[in-house]
């Protein structure tokens, strides 16, 4: 073999060695940009979640859309979701509406999802629950005006008894 064919040999694996060192960092850069990315629209999500209902509105929305899939962010959004679905169940002074009232059906169906899919528990579940205990409470007011019928059926996915409670109340 000449030395040309070498040289040409040599300089071909240089450059699939280059080639293939350029591929492996466009895919790790595209990667780590993806992540900014959806790091910054989760704090976008965050944010809304936390504004007016219409905010809230785009905020379950960027979550539904976005993050439900993603384990790696289950972590951050199981506190707020459960944040917000006891804050509109018991605090919110928007009682009457149908859009809050709307977030909160689909804040509770994300929880699920997150609870099934990805195992989380913890307290975020008790405090769910525990959500439900005080809204059947006879001297609690406030919150979403969701009827007992309504409730029910999300109170026994809690394992939550509400006629149960209900009744234990009325003969306190």
């Amino acid at each position: 073999m000449n030395t040309a064919w070498v040289g040409v040999i040599a300089a071909l694996g240089g450059a699939a060695i280059g080639a293939s060192v350029t591929i492996v960092q466009m895919v790790l850069g595209h990667f780590r940009d993806r992540d900014k990315r959806l790091d910054s629209l989760l704090v976008t999500a965050l944010t809304f979640l936390a504004g007016n209902e219409t905010e809230r509105s785009c905020g379950v929305s960027m979550i539904e859309g976005v993050f439900a899939e993603r384990k790696s962010y289950a972590n951050v959004l199981v506190p707020a979701l459960t944040s917000q679905a006891v804050q509109l169940l018991l605090h919110t002074t928007a009682s009457e509406s149908r859009t809050e009232f709307y977030n909160w059906l689909r804040i509770m169906e994300l929880l699920e999802h997150f609870f099934s899919e990805f195992k989380i528990i913890g307290n975020y579940y008790g405090e769910i629950g525990n959500a439900f205990l005080v809204k059947v409470s006879p001297d609690h007011t406030g919150g979403l005006n969701i009827p007992l019928e309504t409730l029910k059926p999300w109170a026994a996915r809690y394992s939550m008894d509400l006629d149960a409670e209900a009744s234990a109340y009325a003969t306190a």
